[in-house]
């Protein structure tokens, strides 16, 4: 069951609008352009599927992989605030800090504060979202765990990434995740003054597909659906046609289109624009896909680039599954070999090589020992540690709204 009953209905705008303005804002009519106060960045794809950042990332009040607890809403969209606002997030808490916090959808990072106050958002992370419809919206993760921070301004996430830790930094009075989701309307409008969505009801919009198959190629298909590579109808085991794979390719590519077009033969010019595919060749994108198209495919969008974060998977289970279903850790260093299989690709399988392009995926360096050299003196004890938290109270949050 999705809780949107815990949520107010639809898109609010609670006093976020600047005076000036005058009049009721309209939906977005302008390509997901950051504004200057963001400054140089890189070129970021698109942000299909969300995910919950904490707990379960389907289901609030569900526990998570991996252990995590369940969490529950002690507040949402349009409570009273202290100052006389209104609340302008959702409190999530599962009675103690320290779990992990996951980026809720793909995007760019355009702040991490990992010191200060902050207007009382203490420790957070904004990260920017351009929807497929255009649109470009703001998440934010606020009164994060201190010296937790995973992820720097600038820097492409993947939907599921983690990028800190719930904790009560700024102004809060227990352990709690402040998470925010902002409808950027004017062009040069920074992120505070956002229109404000309710974060659970957006979220639950915007859920991938569940899927049956708990493997981990599933990670793969949730992160190229949360990257509006695939949409929730796609399935692992289809054989792939070169519509799909041309939009893909399109999701992905480092490119300067703002917008997306809706036909298949609309994706193939702007990937030949791009670079990406080869002008003089126009085959039917009906056609299922060979071995040996996908890699010269891939050749051409490794010199292009992607805009795309890889996904949230260690470098070791990453090869290990190449290993499984391409008898090598790294198919994209390897395309001669991959063009030679005589199968035809399969949905998952391009899932798989666009991640594999996606990062250098180098596995993490073992620390060398330390030298011994003379024993000195005995270190002194280190003191016991501190409690994880405290039970999380109805009021867990008072300034950021």
């Amino acid at each position: 069951m999705r809780l949107t009953t815990w949520t107010l209905a639809g898109v609010l705008a609670l006093g976020a609008a600047p005076a000036a303005h005058g009049q009721a804002r309209t939906s977005p009519a302008r390509p997901a352009v950051l504004p200057a106060w963001v400054g140089d960045h890189p070129r970021f794809g698109w942000s299909g599927g969300w995910l919950f950042p904490v707990g379960s990332p389907y289901e609030i009040g569900r526990p998570g992989p991996e252990g995590s607890p369940a969490y529950r809403i002690n507040r949402c969209i349009g409570g009273p605030d202290e100052g006389g606002g209104r609340h302008q997030g959702a409190d999530l808490s599962c009675g103690h800090g320290g779990d992990l916090v996951h980026a809720a959808g793909h995007g760019l990072v355009v702040r991490a504060e990992a010191h200060g106050w902050n207007g009382g958002y203490g420790r957070h992370v904004v990260i920017a979202h351009r929807l497929v419809d255009g649109g470009l919206v703001y998440s934010v993760y606020a009164h994060l765990a201190d010296q937790s921070l995973r992820v720097r301004k600038g820097q492409l996430v993947a939907a599921g990434q983690p990028i800190g830790r719930v904790g009560r930094s700024g102004r809060a009075s227990s352990d709690h995740l402040h998470f925010e989701v902002r409808l950027a309307v004017g062009r040069d409008e920074p992120w505070q003054k956002a229109e404000v969505l309710d974060p659970i009801t957006f979220v639950s919009e915007h859920l991938p597909a569940p899927r049956p198959d708990a493997s981990l190629a599933a990670t793969y298909l949730e992160w190229a659906e949360c990257a509006a590579m695939l949409e929730s109808a796609d399935r692992a085991d289809t054989t792939l046609d070169r519509s799909t794979w041309w939009r893909m390719l399109a999701r992905a590519a480092r490119q300067s289109h703002d917008g997306f077009p809706d036909e298949p033969d609309g994706s193939r010019q702007m990937l030949v624009e791009e670079g990406v595919l080869d002008a003089g060749f126009a085959p039917s994108p009906a056609e299922s896909l060979s071995w040996s198209e996908l890699s010269r495919d891939l050749r051409r969008l490794k010199k292009v680039g992607m805009m795309v974060a890889r996904p949230p998977v260690s470098p070791a289970a990453h090869r290990a599954l190449c290993e499984s279903e391409f008898s090598i850790a790294r198919p994209t260093q390897a395309l001669d070999q991959v063009a030679r299989r005589t199968s035809a690709p399969l949905l998952v399988d391009a899932c798989v090589v666009l991640a594999d392009l996606s990062s250098t995926w180098d596995l993490p360096k073992k620390k060398s020992p330390k030298k011994t050299g003379a024993p000195g003196p005995e270190a002194a004890p280190k003191p016991p540690a501190s409690p994880r938290g405290v039970q999380a109270s109805k009021e867990v949050d008072a300034t950021p709204r």
